[in-house]
C-alpha cells in the first residue's frame, strides 16, 4: 500500500515527503520501479526504483511518498 491509494505504474515519478528525505521537490523526485508498495492491494509497502535527480537506487516505503509529479 502507498499514500497514493491508488496503483503506481512502472516508471512513474513521485515526490517523497520532506519529512522524510532532504532537499526541494527535485531532489525528491523518486522513478518507481517495483515492488509490493506499488499497488494499493497488497499489505507490503517497498517500492524500488531510482532517485531522478542523480539515479541513485534504492528502497523506499509508500508511506514516504507526498504526491505525484
Amino acid at each position: 500500500m502507498n499514500s497514493l491509494n491508488r496503483n503506481i505504474a512502472e516508471g512513474e515519478v513521485v515526490i517523497l515527503k520532506a519529512k522524510h528525505y532532504k532537499g526541494d521537490e527535485n531532489a525528491r523526485k523518486f522513478k518507481c520501479k517495483s515492488g509490493f508498495g506499488m499497488a494499493s492491494f497488497t499489505a507490503g509497502t517497498a517500492i524500488f526504483g531510482s532517485f531522478v535527480e542523480d539515479g541513485e537506487e534504492c528502497r523506499i516505503e509508500g508511506y514516504e511518498i507526498e504526491k505525484e509529479d
